[in-house]
């Protein structure tokens, strides 16, 4: 079926000499199991090796992809946030500061969310958890630690600010 498109010299550019479009679909559809391809499946791009794959489906090579593991970075943010929160701790009961407890937060919910995120990926086969698991989990708790103790030092600034003021 030609097109109504034409182009400036008047011609179709998606018709042939006779008239068909040599890029659309074939008008012939299979009509029985024997002239599909692949082994009777109907998928065109199926190859003969894909009929040899029979029920199993896709089986993949001699590779794996995952990964890599982040323990000792998560490990460490934990502990730099555990350290900087007890110093928050000090700014905040002796000066009543806030900018150090919020400083804790923004280095203490990294190792907790990334943490996570590489427990559930060692959980799931993403990562190798040979070695990292006991990292990764060590630092995932010391971020929430340090993010318990910012937010209570937080809380302390609020309740000295409010108390200052209202009382």
């Amino acid at each position: 079926m030609p097109s109504n498109y034409r182009d400036e010299y008047g011609q179709d550019p998606f018709a042939d000499e006779s008239g068909k479009n040599p890029y659309g679909d074939d008008d012939t559809a299979p009509t029985d199991e024997s002239q599909l391809t692949a082994g009777g499946t109907d998928n065109p791009y199926a190859t003969a090796a894909d009929a040899r794959a029979g029920e199993y489906g896709h089986q993949p090579g001699d590779f794996e992809t995952t990964l890599p593991p982040r323990g000792g970075l998560v490990l460490g943010l934990g502990m730099a946030a555990l350290f900087l929160s007890f110093g928050a701790v000090y700014l905040t009961f002796a000066y009543g500061a806030a900018d150090a407890a919020i400083l804790v937060l923004a280095i203490s919910l990294p190792p907790w969310i990334m943490g996570r995120m590489d427990l559930r990926a060692m959980r799931m086969g993403a990562m190798p958890a040979a070695g990292h698991r006991s990292q990764t989990r060590l630092g995932l708790w010391l971020g929430v630690i340090a993010t318990a103790i910012a937010l209570g030092c937080f809380a302390n600034f609020l309740y000295l600010v409010l108390d200052h003021f209202v009382f």
